[in-house]
């Protein structure tokens, strides 16, 4: 919590979401189903 800065405190801050997408592909990436589909 508060590591993604919002203008309200519900909606992120162009930066805010930017950080967010970058974590959500950062976890995608990280899958092992992800990592499996990168070595074929």
């Amino acid at each position: 919590p508060g590591q993604w800065p919002t203008t309200d405190g519900q909606h992120y801050t162009n930066t805010g979401y930017k950080a967010w997408g970058d974590a959500i592909a950062k976890q995608l990436g990280d899958l092992p189903q992800v990592k499996a589909l990168q070595k074929k």
